[in-house]
């Protein structure tokens, strides 16, 4: 026998990573689709739409489940949520230097 699924079940409050659900209620929702590439999917240094993006998103009531869905589907282009591709990039860690430097001092890292 097969199983429908119904929207009569209470929701869990969880939601899978494809979920868009939010997207209606954005602020972006309805832009022409021009002006929201060129606002949303600005070159690294157009700084001009870069500004004009986190102005909509400073004040898009869902602006945190926009970034969520950024980062759980690993987006590499595009503001989201605010945030440009180089903001929601994981800070890079570099490695204590354990070496010799210069003038034959070595210098260590605190514990």
């Amino acid at each position: 026998m097969r199983h429908i699924t119904t929207h009569d079940a209470p929701t869990t409050g969880l939601r899978s990573i494809g979920d868009t659900s939010w997207h209606t209620r954005g602020a972006c929702h309805g832009m022409d689709a021009e002006d929201a590439d060129a606002v949303f999917f600005p070159g690294p240094r157009d700084h001009e739409e870069i500004a004009e993006a986190k102005e909509l998103c400073g004040w898009c009531p869902v602006r945190r489940e926009c970034l969520d869905f950024a980062l759980e589907n690993v987006l590499k282009e595009g503001v989201w949520g605010g945030l440009t591709e180089a903001e929601r990039r994981p800070p890079q860690h570099v490695p204590p230097y354990n070496g010799v430097g210069r003038g034959g001092t070595r210098r260590l890292t605190k514990p």
